[in-house]
């Protein structure tokens, strides 16, 4: 029986591999196998020699500067960046005499990284993907493949994102990144005869769909877009990394929620699917009783939007708590201040209590009443937070769910 860890590739967005390779130490899994594309293939051969904390501490001190000569971070800000062309004019001189970004930094930074000693005395094997230029000829290199001095080279072959990095030659061949042709090598790991992988992704829709719900994989994705695979601003990359440790504890069960991060006791737990169970039949029957449109060419005059809503809310979970959850995080985006907490779900619940308490609310026997208030509810807590905040008919009937559920 062999476990793999396979890390796909994403640039900058690769320190959320680092997060959920936190979170699965601590949960005791080890790995006989890491394969990667791209920056994956970095990770990996970090796991490969067994230094977590060398990667974690690579991850945490990493700048652009690391990366590139006069270099710029893509984070979403590109259009700023033309309009002030003092910025960019270094980057463009040495993108044309490099045929891409000037990535001696990088090189150099791989060779310090790629411990070669540790890397073949392990008893962990290694895989990443590369392409040939220009045949476009996938390439799968294993440890056994890797001559000695050549694993930083191998490693730079896997990640030249061409254009944007020049093309890797290695004896005349020229390589570029192995996202263009897998950028998530699950397929490698079992190559190498693994039993089972668990695959950390770095794109929230999957790389590998077929592998989603694969028996032996167990495939982490993240919770929410981590931004562009160019940006190497210290903040971005950390509040990505605690994703992953956060993800990963969600993928467990051990934390819920998407957007926010959830905990639940366990002596609580009975209590909380009670009240899940309370709101579900509430908007269940609330839903059974809003007619949309009434046009025959609709086939049913019934909807059930608010649940179709609360379904694209939910990430690993499928169960009644979950869709509980995914509705406290509708009322969490208008009532909750976020600073990025783990939150108790128990404390939460109290605040939201007060929430009605504070606000007045006070449910009647009309439903149209009962919407309006939610909507005053709303008004008054956008000038608390300075937003400008307006809730629609489906989250206001969420909403209005969840006050029934825990007024009870």
């Amino acid at each position: 029986m062999k476990k793999a860890i396979a890390f796909s590739g994403g640039g900058s967005k690769g320190s959320y591999q680092i997060g959920a390779w936190s979170a699965l130490n601590e949960f005791g899994y080890e790995f006989d196998i890491a394969v990667g594309t791209s920056i994956g293939s970095i990770n990996a051969a970090f796991y490969a020699q067994e230094e977590y904390e060398t990667c974690k501490h690579f991850w945490e001190n990493l700048t652009l500067e690391d990366v590139m000569v006069n270099g710029i971070n893509l984070d979403g800000k590109f259009v700023s960046l033309v309009e002030e062309m003092s910025s960019l004019k270094p980057f463009l001189k040495s993108y044309l005499a490099y045929k891409g970004a000037d990535i001696t930094p990088f090189i150099n930074n791989l060779q310090k990284a790629a411990k070669e000693d540790k890397f073949f005395s392990s008893k962990i094997d290694y895989a990443l993907i590369s392409v040939k230029f220009p045949s476009l000829l996938p390439v799968e290199i294993t440890k056994k493949d890797i001559l000695p001095d050549m694993l930083a080279h191998w490693i730079n072959a896997s990640c030249a994102v061409f254009p944007i990095f020049p093309m890797a030659v290695i004896n005349g061949q020229s390589y570029i990144d192995g996202g263009y042709y897998d950028k998530l090598p699950i397929a490698s790991a079992f190559k190498l005869g693994a039993t089972e992988v668990f695959a950390v992704d770095l794109n929230p829709e999957c790389c590998h769909e077929a592998y989603r719900n694969h028996p032996f994989v167990k495939y982490l994705y993240p919770s929410s877009f981590l931004g562009p695979f160019m940006n190497f601003e210290h903040d971005a990359m950390m509040k990505n990394m605690n994703m992953g440790y956060r993800d990963t504890f969600k993928f467990f069960g051990k934390l819920y929620g998407k957007k926010y991060s959830f905990r639940i006791e366990e002596e609580k737990k009975a209590y909380f699917e009670y009240l899940a169970n309370s709101f579900m039949h509430e908007l269940s029957v609330l839903e059974a009783n809003v007619r949309r449109s009434g046009r025959i060419i609709n086939k049913s005059p019934v909807s059930a939007k608010c649940t179709e809503i609360l379904t694209g809310r939910l990430y690993y979970g499928r169960g009644l708590i979950d869709y509980f959850i995914a509705a406290l995080e509708i009322c969490a985006d208008y009532f909750w201040a976020d600073n990025g907490e783990i939150i108790d779900i128990n404390d939460f619940a109290e605040y939201m209590l007060s929430v009605i308490s504070e606000s007045g609310f006070r449910a009647s026997s009309s439903v149209q009443d009962n919407l309006s208030s939610i909507k005053g509810v709303v008004r008054i807590f956008n000038k608390r937070y300075k937003r400008e905040l307006e809730a629609d008919l489906d989250d206001s009937v969420i909403m209005l769910c969840v006050f029934t559920a825990l007024s009870v």
